[in-house]
C-alpha cells in the first residue's frame, strides 16, 4: 500500500512541479551559441563535462552555413555536429563548433553506416576516455511515421578527449551482430565549422 501511495504522489506531484517551472532569457548563453556565424543552430543538445572547464556539446540536426551571414534556408542541413565550450560560465566562455567536410560542403560529424544517420543520445567522460552514445536512424515512408525510425544504437570510445574533436580517433563498441564503425575511425577529417581566425 505504501508503494502505491508513493507512486500516486509522484504521478500527481511531478506535473505540478513541471507547471511551476519558468524560463527566462539568458543573453550570455545566446551570445555564446551565436558566436560562430556559420553554425546556425542544432537540436537535441547534450552536454558532457570533459573536465578542466571544457564542455562537449552534442547536437542533432544542425544548420551549417557555407558562408557567414547566410540564413537557415541557405545553410546545409546535417544530422549531427559537436562543439567544445571552454569555460563553465557562458558569460565568459568561448565555443568552437565542428562538423565534417565532404566535397567542400558541411557533413555529419559522425557519419552513419550506409543510408542511416546518427543522432546523439549522450556521453560520459570515464578517466582518460570519452564514451559517446548515438541512435542509429533510417528513413521511414510509412503513413504513421514522421519520416524516420530508430533502427538501433551505437557507442563509441574516444581515447583522447582532451584533444580537439578534429583530432579525435574513435572506435565502435559492438552492440549487435553487425557492429558499425563511424567516421570517428577517420575516413574523413572533422573540421571546425568556421576556419580559424
Amino acid at each position: 500500500m505504501r508503494a502505491q501511495a508513493f507512486i500516486l504522489s509522484l504521478a500527481v506531484g511531478f506535473p505540478l512541479i513541471a507547471l511551476g517551472q519558468t524560463g527566462a532569457p539568458w543573453p550570455e548563453a545566446d551570445r555564446l551559441c551565436r558566436s560562430d556565424p556559420r553554425w546556425l543552430g542544432g537540436d537535441a543538445a547534450f552536454s558532457v563535462d570533459l573536465g578542466s572547464g571544457r564542455v562537449l556539446w552534442l547536437f542533432g540536426d544542425s544548420f551549417i552555413a557555407g558562408k557567414p551571414n547566410s540564413t537557415r534556408r541557405q545553410a546545409a542541413f546535417i544530422r549531427n555536429s559537436v562543439a567544445i565550450q571552454n569555460g563553465y560560465d557562458p558569460s565568459h566562455a568561448s565555443i568552437r563548433f565542428y562538423c565534417q567536410r565532404r566535397h567542400g560542403k558541411p557533413a555529419d560529424f559522425v557519419q552513419g553506416p550506409g543510408a542511416n544517420w546518427y543522432w546523439p543520445m549522450h556521453g560520459i567522460r570515464l578517466g582518460n576516455r570519452l564514451l559517446l552514445f548515438f541512435m542509429r536512424m533510417a528513413s521511414d515512408s510509412s503513413k504513421a511515421s514522421l519520416g524516420f525510425q530508430s533502427v538501433g544504437w551505437d557507442a563509441f570510445i574516444i581515447d583522447d578527449p582532451d584533444a580537439e574533436p578534429a583530432d579525435w580517433e574513435g572506435r565502435a563498441i559492438p552492440n549487435s551482430p553487425e557492429p558499425t564503425l563511424s567516421s570517428l575511425t577517420r575516413p574523413t577529417v572533422p573540421t571546425s565549422v568556421s576556419p580559424p581566425t
